[in-house]
């Protein structure tokens, strides 16, 4: 076997060629530092005009010297400048047979030293600092870098995703045209507009007539996101967890064509919404037009709730990366987002006859952040608040509520906020 050398010992792999460099480069600097100065110590013992005036020169070439070593190398090698033009300085002075104790007590002399060590600390300081700061730019543009491929590559996922949808095939009943408008409708980086578009497509393709989607909440409630169809017998909050058989859909995560002799006020199908593997939501279909309620019309629905999961986890996950919707804390909105929800609504109206309700509410408390944050804890968890600073107004939102529950809401807000808050028309 052959024996290593000690360098190899010492600098094992790549990191002996990165020793080897900097060892280089700090001997090229010591090079640079010891050629400038003895060429300025000769120079000062071959020329006379030199050596007359060294000593006291305004502006010395020995302090340009040192500025110049600082500004290439940093601050380090500046002082060792200052030190080398500090020696070469003093040897001079002592060549003219001046006196050493002198030196040390005359101003014209030894704040030579002083102006050697100020500038290559000085100059040393800006390159040091101006080398820094490329650094962090660099560093900065190469996170910006990374963000934007990672961002392509969630955008690439969006159109596997969608092509993937498009590509599929549900039966012969439908072309791929249809299959298209699918993929299409729920190809979005907005969560609430997948909400939207599912309720048109579970209407269009299976001829539901009664769709509700509910989100799962904290507390083991379900709370109802969005509606189409008879929404007056619909209840907004449903405690799933004393339903055994919402705790069997949520646990097998799977859909559910149910038995309505078992239970009439219970769903035909139920489906989950599932993130990652979470169960963030449940798909109801209430009803269906006679004709339809057939078990293609159910394989239908597995498929298209499936693909609902899918586009809902794609959105919501660009979502919480980019902050797309700019919520700062569960439903509450800025300003713009606040408006797009809002028009958002007005889509699921005009479309569906879902209805909404806006409240605007001016703060009259002091306390601000109270208010809204009491705002917030009397709405439920699907309905959205903003607070627009300008006009120190919360403006609320609640969708799929009609006007009935709107006056509930108000009574409760009057009751909880009291004089916080005064409703403007």
């Amino acid at each position: 076997m052959k024996k290593k050398s000690i360098h190899e010992l010492l600098f094992p792999g790549s990191s002996a060629k990165v020793s080897r460099d900097i060892i280089s480069s700090l001997l090229g600097i010591l090079v640079e530092i010891v050629a400038a100065n003895l060429l300025m110590f000769f120079l000062f013992l071959l020329i006379p005009e030199i050596s007359n005036r060294f000593l006291e020169m305004n502006i010395h070439p020995l302090v340009l010297i040192t500025a110049a070593i600082g500004i290439r190398h940093g601050y380090i090698a500046g002082l060792i400048a200052a030190l080398a033009s500090s020696i070469v300085y003093i040897a001079a002075y002592l060549i003219t047979g001046l006196n050493i104790t002198l030196f040390f007590s005359s101003y014209i002399y030894y704040k030579f030293v002083i102006m050697f060590f100020v500038t290559g600390y000085t100059f040393g300081r800006v390159r040091d600092t101006y080398t820094r700061n490329v650094r962090t730019m660099m560093t900065a543009n190469s996170e910006i870098l990374e963000e934007y491929v990672k961002l392509e590559q969630d955008h690439a996922k969006s159109i596997e995703m969608y092509n993937e949808l498009r590509n599929q095939i549900i039966g012969s009943e439908y072309s791929i045209f249809s299959l298209y408008e699918i993929a299409a409708s729920l190809q979005t980086t907005n969560p609430e507009k997948v909400y939207t578009e599912s309720i048109g497509l579970l209407h269009k393709f299976i001829k539901a007539t009664t769709i509700a989607i509910y989100t799962l909440e904290s507390g083991g409630y379900m709370r109802l996101k969005i509606i189409y169809g008879d929404y007056t017998r619909k209840r907004s909050s449903i405690r799933f967890v004393d339903e055994p058989k919402y705790i069997q859909l949520v646990e097998k995560a799977k859909p559910v064509r149910w038995t309505r002799e078992e239970d009439e006020e219970f769903p035909l199908f139920s489906a989950p919404i599932i993130d990652g593997e979470t169960v963030i939501g449940i798909i109801n279909i209430d009803n269906i037009e006679f004709e339809h309620t057939t078990e293609y019309s159910f394989s239908i629905f597995c498929v298209i709730a499936e693909w609902i999961s899918k586009a809902l986890s794609q959105a919501i996950a660009i979502d919480k990366k980019y902050n797309v919707s700019g919520v700062s804390w569960s439903n509450l909105l800025k300003k713009n987002q606040f408006e797009m929800q809002l028009q958002e609504e007005e889509i699921r109206l005009e479309k569906y006859g879902l209805p909404y309700c806006y409240g605007k509410f001016r703060i009259l408390s002091p306390d601000i952040e109270d208010t809204v944050f009491a705002m917030r804890k009397v709405l439920r968890s699907v309905d959205f608040v903003c607070y627009y600073e300008e006009e120190n107004t919360l403006e609320i939102l609640l969708p799929a509520t009609g006007s009935g529950n709107y006056k509930k809401v108000i009574e409760r807000i009057h009751n909880v906020l009291g004089g916080k808050v005064e409703e403007l028309e």
